[in-house]
């Protein structure tokens, strides 16, 4: 996760919630919500400290059946698919430092990538799963960079001197990068080419964002923004903007903090995490709807969810 959230309550009123869900109706048809589904993948990845420490998990939604994958007495957090499905990759401290490590959907077979004595998170597949970007403060401040995926070939995208880039997300097409930079003083999202070049700030006009991922079609960008304020407080939630940083819409309604959102492959769902209920849990998002569905219903703190392809 970009930044840790610090929980504030807040409430809805009536006419404030009918015209988040008038938007949400108003981006679903924007979207094709009339045509028929594509099927949805019923698995996800997440984070949970549910064993003490953390560990990774996957959760059928439709079954409800949840297989641990890792146990060590590291945080192994923020899983990501290969695009194929074969494998799983993810930051851990279980070697003393922050690194980035790959295994088998199944658990199995651990390798250490990055092996760095800096701090290396958030990784993410490119969608040909030939390489992976990553966040790593291995030159002092965090930065945006990208290795093949095995490890090689390692390249440095961000250069942001005292300014923390984090929170990478690969473009579906694989030609550009979504991610978190407080380059303007605050915490914003900002797009460029996988080259480093072409830098794009989307949220600056907008009051900010963080968590950025891709919808699969490539045309939306769903984040995290505490940009709208209640009753004199602001709040992390969910919304969706098109993948120029326009139009941007609110979509997660809760009086606590929505954050990390994951696309469904099929566009229509988003998994993210929320301490709506007091601690963090997984909960599913269908934006045709508005519906919001806790899936983990878990006293731990779950977090970082990541749906199969």
């Amino acid at each position: 996760m970009a930044k840790s959230l610090i929980w504030f309550p807040r409430r809805r009123g009536p006419a404030k919630l009918g015209a988040i869900a008038a938007a949400i109706l108003v981006f679903a048809v924007a979207c094709g919500g009339g045509e028929e589904p594509t099927p949805i993948s019923d698995k996800v990845l997440f984070s949970s400290s549910r064993d003490g420490d953390f560990e990774i998990y996957l959760l059928n939604i439709v079954s409800g059946e949840l297989t641990q994958l890792t146990d060590d007495d590291g945080r192994d957090i923020s899983p990501a698919w290969v695009p194929d499905g074969s494998k799983i990759v993810f930051a851990s401290d279980r070697g003393g430092d922050l690194d980035i490590y790959v295994m088998a959907s199944d658990g199995s077979g651990v390798v250490n990538l990055s092996n760095n004595p800096g701090r290396d998170k958030d990784p993410d597949w490119s969608p040909d799963g030939s390489k992976i970007a990553f966040a790593s403060d291995r030159d002092g401040d965090l930065d945006i960079y990208i290795m093949d995926a095995d490890g090689g070939n390692l390249t440095q995208l961000t250069f942001n001197e005292g300014i923390v880039d984090d929170d990478p997300n690969w473009s579906p097409d694989g030609t550009k990068i979504a991610f978190n930079s407080a380059i303007g003083g605050s915490s914003d999202i900002f797009v460029m080419d996988i080259d480093g070049g072409n830098l794009v700030n989307l949220t600056g006009s907008e009051g900010g964002g963080s968590n950025p991922t891709w919808s699969p079609d490539g045309t939306k960008i769903a984040f995290t923004s505490d940009r709208i304020l209640i009753e004199g407080q602001r709040n992390f939630s969910i919304f969706i903007m098109n993948a120029d940083g326009s139009s941007p819409v609110e979509v997660a309604v809760s009086e606590g903090i929505d954050a990390q959102p994951s696309w469904a492959p099929d566009g229509i769902k988003i998994a993210f995490a929320s301490n709506r209920d007091r601690n963090f849990e997984i909960y599913i998002l269908d934006v045709e709807t508005g519906e919001q569905t806790n899936v983990t219903n878990h006293n731990s703190f779950d977090q970082t969810p990541s749906w199969i392809p």
